[in-house]
């Protein structure tokens, strides 16, 4: 009984405690996405890393320990939004608590707490965001592909609650959009970087290690980003997945790289020459992402 009323109070102060209690020891990232002090929080990490179970987690820590407290889950689309309140429903089954007492209100969609918070999942369109005030927890999934409208129409939200959180968590896209701007541009962020240790080198087409974590963190640090390797990601699986999506793709989901790929008609570069003699564009010079992967023998070993 003393020890489960040590637990209840750690959690209340330590979300990271609570998240592992519940689930499993966080990664060292995670642990740092999960500390509260950071009110503007942007997670630029690989596809799978397992961002979104942390920001659940988040999500389900603040509606159990603030009473009446609204947290705003906004995807691309609501398909997507249900899925990240999927991750919050299997805490809320982890948890002896929350287990013990039927939620008043439980949908796919919105979950009503007995202390009169709420957790509510939106499609990231300007329309549907509208309508709410003060939330306390702003959760923008897939944040490269919701569209401008919808982020700004959201931040006015925060007027008048000084300790509400906004965490926009993603892997990138093109080189346009807030998600982009906001993590080359606006210095207000916390700012944290995951991928794998291994990275394409466009010269070889081969996947290099790259420095020591040490290292690349001190590099990053630089500018701002707080950088880590993942450690869900293998050499193997990384290879198969250069294979099967190719360079572009493989680039904006693993190696988290803004990226302007086939599906944009002028690349950044030429929009930016047609308002500067600074920046040239050789003509004819063929995209280097476009260009066919050729599979070496070097890594053919690891699919024996």
């Amino acid at each position: 009984m003393f020890n489960h009323i040590l637990d209840i109070f750690g959690d209340m102060i330590d979300p990271a405690g609570f998240v592992e209690r519940l689930w499993e020891v966080p990664f060292e990232w995670q642990k740092d996405a999960l500390n509260p002090l950071w009110k503007r929080l942007m997670l630029n990490c690989a596809r799978q890393s397992g961002k979104s179970t942390i920001v659940a987690g988040i999500a389900l820590h603040k509606a159990k320990y603030k009473s009446n407290s609204l947290i705003l889950i906004v995807s691309p689309s609501e398909k997507q939004s249900k899925e990240t309140m999927k991750k919050v429903e299997d805490y809320i089954a982890l948890d002896p608590d929350l287990k013990a007492l039927k939620l008043p209100g439980d949908s796919a969609f919105e979950k009503k707490f007995r202390n009169g918070s709420r957790i509510v999942a939106l499609p990231g369109t300007e329309k549907s965001v509208r309508g709410y005030s003060k939330p306390d927890i702003i959760l923008i999934d897939e944040a490269a592909r919701v569209p401008d409208e919808t982020y700004k129409a959201m931040r006015p939200m925060l007027t008048g609650n000084e300790e509400a959180q906004i965490i926009l968590l993603s892997t990138p896209w093109n080189m346009t959009g807030f998600f982009h701007a906001e993590w080359t541009k606006n210095p207000i962020w916390k700012k944290i970087y995951v991928v794998p240790r291994w990275e394409l080198e466009d010269e070889t087409k081969t996947l290099i290690e790259r420095p020591p974590e040490d290292e690349f963190r001190a590099t990053m640090a630089n500018d701002g980003i707080t950088a880590y390797y993942s450690p869900r990601h293998t050499l193997k699986f990384l290879y198969e997945e250069l294979l099967s999506i190719g360079p572009i793709w493989f680039k904006r989901e693993y190696g988290c790289e803004f990226i302007e790929g086939a599906e944009t008609l002028f690349s950044l570069e030429l929009i930016q020459s047609s308002y500067t003699e600074d920046v040239e564009v050789e003509d004819g010079k063929v995209d280097q992402y476009t260009e066919n992967i050729e599979v070496v023998e070097s890594f053919e070993g690891l699919f024996k």
